[in-house]
């Protein structure tokens, strides 16, 4: 859809990110199906880690970029690194915002502290990821 949306004419490339190992097969798969509809302006990037994102031999400028399976830090590594290739389009859809669950497993005293009752309730517990998607849209 964003090839279609951005890409059918003129030169512009789209860029997806993903974090690799956790659903081998989504770039495997991704790739298959640009051939198979025949979107040639499609890179994919494999990246276990920010630094592999970082140096994937991307160019100054992005014109669309898209997080592939957004998991874990995956969002947040994508807008990053769409800010810093000023990206002129970030499409990205958060996943199942395990970076948050895992903070507040850690230090649930100190991460309930100041609303006790926000966490008390299990209905509370899908509403709290979206504090992640606060924060996503602040950086961006």
């Amino acid at each position: 859809m964003l090839y279609e949306l951005f890409l059918r004419q003129g030169s512009s490339f789209l860029y997806s990110v993903d974090k690799g190992g956790l659903k081998a097969d989504v770039i495997a798969r991704a790739q298959e199906r640009g051939r198979q509809l025949g979107f040639g302006r499609m890179k994919f990037i494999e990246a276990r880690v920010t630094a592999e994102v970082t140096a994937a031999g991307l160019p100054e400028r992005i014109h669309v970029l898209t997080a592939l399976h957004a998991c874990d830090t995956a969002t947040y590594d994508a807008i990053a690194l769409g800010i810093r290739r000023r990206a002129d389009h970030i499409a990205v859809v958060p996943c199942c915002q395990a970076e948050v669950a895992a903070q507040l497993k850690e230090h649930p005293k100190a991460a309930r502290a100041p609303w006790p009752s926000l966490w008390a309730h299990p209905i509370t517990a899908a509403k709290r990821a979206h504090l992640t998607n606060v924060v996503r849209a602040l950086v961006l």
